[in-house]
């Protein structure tokens, strides 16, 4: 699955990977998250992209929404990793757990997915005798 991810919407989706799984949904997730989630130098320059620890131990991270407005990168998931972010987020609807700050992500997640299926035509075959 490909989709395109705002600076805010790819700060979140690290929230959404499976923190435990299989060796395959492990490795698929590291891919996900250390290659093609990451931030590079220049985005995180032209964005201001920071981390910060907080008292808790936990780690935030700020960014200049400004700067990165318009601006999308496109990721590709796996199967397997794209249907574990679809499954948490239809959670979060489901124990009416959904925030403004997540909607998009549900949106192109969930809602995108259910479109590009009702979209698929549906054909049936038909066995012919000949």
């Amino acid at each position: 699955m490909k989709v395109s991810l705002t600076v805010e919407e790819r700060i979140l989706l690290f929230g959404f990977l499976p923190q435990a799984g299989d060796y395959e949904t492990i490795k698929e997730m590291l891919d996900v998250r250390d290659r093609q989630m990451i931030f590079d130098e220049r985005e995180t320059r032209e964005y201001d992209i920071s981390k910060v620890q907080t008292d808790d131990g936990r780690f935030q991270v700020s960014f200049n929404k400004e700067s990165s407005e318009g601006y999308e990168k496109e990721i590709e998931l796996s199967p397997r990793i794209a249907a574990h972010i679809t499954g948490e987020l239809e959670r979060y609807n489901n124990e009416k757990k959904l925030s403004e700050q997540i909607l998009t992500l549900y949106e192109k997640f969930v809602l995108g997915k259910k479109e590009k299926q009702d979209s698929k035509p549906n054909i049936k075959s038909k066995k012919h005798n000949g």
